[in-house]
């Protein structure tokens, strides 16, 4: 009776040390795919859809603040013939303090505004796949909000 004891408790060992280490393994995969999802997001934000342009702040010479970086401020060109309406502020999109993750992917998918609204100008609607959206709200979640 001994024996099949220590056999049984060996075999849990092993179990122990197998779903520990799938465990782990998981980890380091999803890890990974959340990099690789942020850094896809990154390059979506920045060099496809560009939203540093209205969504950071400015510096004396037109440059995007990099200290403030996608943390919102005043649009820095205006309409022609003022418009109702005009967003003259984009909100800050760093750390998403002003929107969930779920209502950035509609925004993103549908074009429209969390209450289904039309978005205001200058923002323009995107049709985005979900896949593209989801990429997006990761790396957006991965910065630093604004201070308050």
């Amino acid at each position: 009776m001994g024996r099949r004891v220590q056999d049984m408790s060996r075999t849990g060992i092993s179990l122990a040390v197998l779903v520990i280490s799938v465990a782990g393994w998981l980890a380091d995969r999803s890890g990974a795919q959340d990099a690789a999802q942020i850094q896809r997001g990154k390059y979506l934000v920045e060099d496809v859809a560009r939203c540093v342009f209205c969504h950071t702040p400015h510096d004396e010479r037109g440059n995007e603040d990099r200290t403030r970086w996608l943390q919102g401020g005043p649009v820095w060109f205006e309409p022609v013939h003022k418009l109702q309406d005009w967003a003259y502020t984009a909100p800050p999109l760093a750390g998403l303090p002003s929107f969930t993750g779920d209502q950035v992917i509609q925004i993103l998918q549908r074009g429209l505004s969390p209450e289904g609204r039309k978005l205001r100008l200058p923002m323009h609607p995107y049709h985005m796949k979900r896949e593209d959206a989801v990429d997006i709200v990761a790396y957006l979640q991965s910065l630093r909000p604004p201070l308050r």
